[in-house]
């Protein structure tokens, strides 16, 4: 029994700081990018990531004239031009996730927004790249 509590007790201390690590990551790596893409059902919006932070507008379709800003944005890049996006809206209880692929023009979203509430939906859709500006 020593022996398997000694091998537990070495794998909580080898996974906690893993996982503190990947919950606390924040990357800068697309500050300068502006993307606009669009959505079959959902329409166009563009999307701002400057000094750590995003900010989007939705420019047509059924949320048109919604926006945010000044979130903290999490990235990696997953391959050459091809990045993984995310942020919390919690003003807004919504939590909105990005696969961002230039080398296709395609941007995959998941969204649970009003997240606990009773307006509470999800966005898993693909969208269009219709522009990108990347330093």
């Amino acid at each position: 029994m020593k022996i398997s509590n000694s091998v537990f007790i070495c794998f909580i201390l080898f996974v906690t700081p893993m996982v503190s690590y990947g919950q606390n990551t924040e990357s800068h790596i697309l500050d300068g990018t502006e993307v606009e893409y669009t959505y079959p059902d959902e329409g166009t919006v563009v999307v701002t990531f400057y000094d750590g932070l995003v900010k989007f507008n939705w420019i047509a379709g059924p949320f048109s004239g919604a926006s945010g800003s000044d979130f903290i944005y999490r990235a990696r890049q997953i391959a050459e031009g091809e990045f993984f996006v995310n942020w919390h809206e919690s003003s807004t209880q919504d939590f909105v996730n990005l696969l961002i692929n230039f080398n296709t023009g395609k941007v995959y979203g998941s969204a649970l927004l009003r997240y606990a509430t009773e307006n509470e939906s999800i966005i898993f859709d693909a969208a269009e790249i219709q522009r990108a500006d990347r330093p």
